[in-house]
C-alpha cells in the first residue's frame, strides 16, 4: 500500500473533537497501514500507544495487562511500583475494574491504537475501554476492526464523542491507484483500473495479481477474474460460504435494497446478519438513505452477479425485477422503477409509470429520466407517446434541451394521434392531455385548448371504476387543462379547473401536485384581479414547507408570477423586483416567458422611472425567445410594444404594432384606447372601451380609461361615475390603479374621484408622460438626443450615427429649442425628467 496523507489528516482531525474513533472496513482495505501513517506523522500530541491484537491479547486479562505495563514505560519512575501492582493484581484474578480505577489516575496523555478490534470475543473487555475513555478524558483511542461491534451502538454514542470511518474513504482515489500500480511496476491505465474497481484496495491488488499471473492484455477479463476469485474466497473463509451466493445474486437487480426487500426478493426471514458479514467481507457496504438504511454491493461485484443473473430462467428475474419496482414505487423512487421496467421491456408499465409520477419525475430525477429514456431508439417508444412526452418533458427543464423537447412534443402528438384509437378509455383521455400539453409547448394554442376539453369532458363523463383508475393522473389533468386556458385568458374557468386539480391532489395526497396547482391558482387569480383569494393562497405557499428542489427556479415560476403581481398591486415593487429575480432565468425555459419579459420590462419603469426602449425590449425578447410563441402570448408581447413606442412618444408605432388584429381582443381595445386618448381622440377611446364581460382587472382598467376619456370631453359627472365604479371593484378585489397606463395628468383627476370614496387605494405612480410636458421631437431627434446621453461630442455622435456633423448640430440646434434649454447639459435633464431617453 501506499502512503495517503490525506487519511492521516482525516484522523488527525476527527481526534481534535471526539474521544474515539472506529476505522471499520474490510481485511486487505489498508485499515493499518493508515493507522500507522498517521501515528508516524506526528499530527497527534501525545503518546501513541499500539496494540495489534492476536491470541495472546485478546482476552480481558492480557490485554489490560499489556496496556498497564506499556503505561509503565511512559510515567515517573515513581510511580512504576504502583503500576506494577496493578498488572499483577490483574493477574492474580482481582477485580478488572477495580484495578482499572486504581490505574486511570497514572495514564498520561495518550492515544490507544488497537488494531483488530474484531479478534475480540469477550463484550466486557470493549466495555471496559469505554469506562475508561469516559473517566480519563487525557486519554483516546482508535481501533480498526473488520467487523461491527458494541461500539457503533446507540448507548455507545451518547456516553462517549464517537467518530467513524467507513470502507469509503479508505477506497484508492486515482491518483492513488497509479502510485500503487507504478510501486508494483505495472504498466496499466490507472484510470481505466480505478473505474473497474471503484478503488477497492483489495480489488486493485487482486487485478493486478491476475493480470500479472495470466498476462491477459485485456483488462476487462482480469477485472472479472480478479473479481470472481475475490467472491469466492470471501464467501469461503466467511461463516456464509457458496449459498449465500444465491442470496447475492437474487438481491443485486436493484442497486441498493432495504432489509424488507431483501427478504421479499430471496425468501429468506433474516437477512441483516448476512448482509453485515458481506459488508465485513467487502462485498458491499451499508449507507444511509433519508430516514432507513439501505445495502449495496460493491459496483465490481455487482457486475460479476448481474452476469449470473442472466443465466436464471426468464420468468424469474421478470417476477423479481416487480417485486423491485412495487418496492421503489412504494418509497418513492420512481426513476429506478422506471429503469426496472424497462429492462424486462415492459414499455406498458414504463409508461403507467411515467404517467402516475411525471411530477416526480421532472421534479428532481429529470436528468435520471433524460438519460434512461434516451437511450431507447423512437421506434421503441413510438407505441408508447406517453414516454416520448416524459422525455420531452425532461429537456424541456433546461434552456439548453429546448430544440429537444421541441422535436419530442411533436412526436408525441403525431404518435398520440396514431395510436390512441387502439387505446382503451383511460389511455385516450391521458393522451388527449399529453396532446393538448405538446401542442401547447408547440405555440399551438387553439388546438391544445380544444385537446384539453375534450380531456376533461372524457373524464368528468367516465364511469366510477375509470375515474378511481385514472385517480392519480387527474390533478395532472386539470392543471394541464387549467394552462391551457391561463394561456387564453380565462382566468376564471382556469381557477375552477385548478381547485377541481386541488381536491384531486389532497385525496390522492400527493404532495409536490399540490404545491404545483396552488401556485398556478394564485397566478390565475392574480392574473384575472381576483387579489384578495390570490392573497389567501401565496399565503400558504409562503409558509407552506415546499419539497426539496421545487420551490426554486422552473417548478415555482407560477407561484413567483403571482407574487410579482400581488406585490405590484400594493405597489410594492422593490419586493415584486426580488420575486422576479429568483425567476429571470426561467425565461428561457418556462412557457411563461411572456409574462416575466412583460413584469420584467413594467417593473423597471415602476422603479428607475428610466425607460427601457423598444430597442431594448426587442433585444430582452430575443434573449428569452426559446419557446414557440402562442397567439395570446404574441398580443401580451405587442400590446408591451405598444407601451414602450407609447412611453418613447411614437403613438403612431404603437398603433402600427396592433393594427394587424382583426379579431377583438380586450387587450388590444384598451391598449388601443390608450393610444387613442394619448393622440387626443377622447371620443375614439370611449368607443373602443365600450365592451363587456371582463375580468375585474380589465374592467378597472375600462373604467379608469373612460372616466379620462369623459374628463377629456369636460363631463366631469360622468368621470366621476366611472371613477366610483372602479373604486368598487378594487376594493372588492383587493386591486389598485397600479397597470391603468394613463398619463400622469389624467391619473391625478382620477385618484382624487377614487380616493373621495375609499381613501386607502393609493395614488399611482404613471408612467406615460403628460402631452402638456412632453417636447414634440421627431423620430430622428429622438435617436439623436439619445446619442448624445451616450456620447459627449458632435463629431462622437455623427460617427455612431453614421452622418455628417453639419446634421448632428442642425438637430441638436432644433432639439434645444423644443426643449427650451440653452445648453446640451439642460437639455438631458429634461430629457430624462420627461422619459425621452431609453434605458
Amino acid at each position: 500500500m501506499v502512503s495517503r496523507p490525506r487519511i492521516t489528516k482525516l484522523i488527525a482531525d476527527l481526534l481534535k473533537d471526539h474521544d474515539l474513533i472506529v476505522v471499520r472496513a474490510p481485511s486487505g482495505a489498508g485499515k493499518t497501514v493508515a493507522l500507522a501513517d498517521w501515528a508516524a506523522s506526528g499530527a497527534t500530541t501525545g503518546y501513541i500507544s499500539w496494540v495489534s491484537l492476536d491470541e495472546r491479547y485478546a482476552d480481558r486479562v492480557s490485554f489490560w495487562r499489556e496496556m498497564i505495563l506499556g503505561t509503565a514505560l511512559r510515567v515517573d519512575e515513581s510511580h512504576h511500583e504502583l503500576i506494577s501492582e496493578c498488572a499483577e493484581a490483574l493477574l492474580a484474578g482481582a477485580d478488572t475494574r477495580a484495578v482499572l480505577r486504581r490505574f486511570v489516575p497514572f495514564i498520561p496523555q495518550t492515544t490507544i491504537v488497537v488494531d483488530r478490534l474484531d479478534l475480540v470475543q469477550d463484550d466486557e473487555l470493549i466495555e471496559d475501554m469505554v469506562w475508561v475513555l469516559q473517566r480519563c478524558h487525557h486519554l483516546k483511542a482508535v481501533v480498526a476492526t473488520r467487523t461491527r461491534s458494541i461500539l457503533e451502538t446507540p448507548s455507545i454514542a451518547l456516553a462517549l464523542d464517537t467518530a467513524f470511518i467507513g470502507a469509503v474513504p479508505l477506497q484508492l482515489s486515482v491518483e492513488e491507484t497509479r502510485e500503487v500500480l507504478a510501486v508494483r511496476g505495472f504498466t496499466m491505465d490507472p484510470v481505466e483500473v480505478h473505474a473497474a474497481t471503484a478503488g477497492h484496495p483489495l480489488l486493485t491488488r487482486a487485478v493486478e495479481t491476475v493480470h500479472a499471473r495470466s498476462g491477459q492484455s485485456n483488462l476487462t477479463a482480469s477485472v472479472e477474474t480478479a473479481v470472481s476469485d475475490f467472491l469466492n474466497l470471501s464467501l469461503d473463509k466467511s461463516s456464509l460460504g457458496q449459498a449465500t451466493k444465491e442470496f447475492m445474486v437474487r438481491t443485486s437487480i436493484p442497486e441498493s435494497f432495504t432489509p424488507d426487500l431483501a427478504v421479499k426478493l430471496s425468501g429468506s426471514e433474516s437477512v441483516t446478519n448476512v448482509l453485515n458479514d458481506l459488508e465485513d467481507q467487502g462485498l458491499g457496504m451499508w449507507f444511509q438513505y433519508a430516514d432507513h438504511q439501505r445495502f449495496e454491493y460493491t459496483a465490481a461485484v455487482r457486475v460479476l452477479l448481474l452476469k449470473s443473473l442472466k443465466a436464471m430462467d426468464p420468468r424469474d428475474i421478470d417476477r423479481l425485477t416487480r417485486i423491485v419496482i412495487e418496492h421503489d414505487l412504494a418509497v418513492g423512487n420512481a426513476a429506478n422503477a422506471l429503469r426496472q421496467a424497462i429492462a424486462i421491456s415492459d414499455l406498458d408499465l414504463a409508461s403507467k409509470i411515467a404517467c402516475d409520477h411525471h411530477i416526480a419525475l421532472l421534479l428532481s430525477q429529470a436528468k435520471t429520466v433524460r438519460d434512461i429514456l434516451g437511450a431507447l431508439p423512437i421506434s421503441r417508444l413510438r407505441k408508447h407517446p406517453a414516454l416520448i412526452m416524459a422525455l420531452a418533458l425532461c429537456h424541456n427543464a433546461t434552456s439548453t434541451g429546448r430544440v429537444k423537447a421541441l422535436e419530442y412534443f411533436g412526436l408525441a402528438v403525431v404518435f398520440a394521434g396514431m395510436y390512441k384509437h387502439s387505446m382503451d378509455a383511460g389511455q385516450r383521455i391521458w393522451m388527449l392531455t399529453l396532446e393538448s400539453a405538446a401542442l401547447r409547448f408547440a405555440g399551438k394554442l387553439e388546438p391544445a385548448l380544444k385537446y384539453a376539453k375534450r380531456a376533461v369532458e372524457g373524464f368528468e363523463q367516465s364511469p366510477w371504476e375509470l375515474k378511481e383508475r385514472l385517480s392519480a393522473l387527474e390533478p395532472t389533468l386539470y392543471d394541464q387543462a387549467a394552462i391551457a386556458h391561463i394561456h387564453d385568458q380565462q382566468f376564471d374557468a382556469a381557477a375552477d379547473l385548478l381547485c377541481k386539480s386541488l381536491d384531486a391532489s389532497r385525496r390522492a395526497a400527493t404532495g409536490p401536485s399540490t404545491f404545483l396547482t396552488t401556485g398556478l391558482l394564485a397566478f390565475a387569480l392574480a392574473s384575472a384581479g381576483r387579489c384578495k383569494e390570490a392573497r389567501m393562497h401565496l399565503a400558504w405557499l409562503n409558509e407552506a414547507r415546499w419539497p426539496p428542489g421545487m420551490l426554486d427556479g422552473y417548478w415555482a415560476t407560477t407561484y413567483r408570477l403571482a407574487q410579482v403581481r400581488e406585490a405590484m398591486d400594493r405597489q410594492s415593487y422593490t419586493e415584486a423586483s426580488e420575486y422576479m429575480d429568483l425567476i429571470t432565468s426561467e425565461m428561457q425555459v418556462s412557457e411563461f416567458w411572456p409574462q416575466i419579459v412583460g413584469f420584467r420590462t413594467l417593473l423597471d419603469l415602476h422603479r428607475t422611472g428610466v425607460i427601457t426602449g423598444p430597442a431594448s425590449l426587442e433585444a430582452r425578447i430575443r434573449r428569452a425567445h426559446k419557446a414557440p410563441l402562442n397567439d395570446s402570448g404574441q398580443i401580451d408581447l405587442d400590446r408591451l410594444r405598444a407601451t414602450m413606442y407609447l412611453i418613447a412618444r411614437q403613438p403612431q408605432k404603437a398603433d402600427a404594432v396592433l393594427s394587424k388584429y382583426s379579431r377583438p381582443d380586450p387587450r388590444v381595445l384598451l391598449m388601443q384606447a390608450r393610444i387613442a386618448l394619448y393622440l387626443g381622440d377622447p371620443a375614439k377611446t370611449m368607443k373602443l372601451t365600450g365592451i363587456d364581460d371582463l375580468g375585474p382587472r380589465l374592467e378597472v382598467h375600462r373604467l379608469l380609461l373612460r372616466a379620462a376619456a369623459l374628463g377629456r370631453l369636460n363631463d366631469a359627472e360622468a368621470a366621476r361615475d366611472n371613477s366610483h365604479a372602479a373604486a368598487a371593484l378594487m376594493v372588492e378585489y383587493g386591486l389598485t390603479m397600479t397597470g391603468a397606463l394613463l398619463p400622469q395628468e389624467d391619473l391625478d383627476v382620477l385618484a382624487r374621484y377614487v380616493q373621495a370614496d375609499e381613501p386607502e387605494i393609493p395614488a399611482p405612480f404613471g408612467v406615460l408622460p403628460d402631452r402638456a410636458e412632453t417636447a414634440s421631437l421627431t423620430p430622428r431627434e429622438l435617436v439623436v438626443l439619445n446619442a448624445f446621453s451616450l456620447h459627449g461630442s458632435a463629431n462622437e455622435v455623427a460617427g455612431a450615427l453614421n452622418v455628417s456633423v453639419n446634421t448632428v448640430k442642425s438637430q441638436r440646434r432644433s432639439i434645444l429649442k423644443k426643449l427650451e434649454a440653452s445648453s446640451l447639459e439642460e437639455a438631458l435633464v429634461i430629457a430624462r425628467r420627461q422619459r425621452l431617453l431609453e434605458d
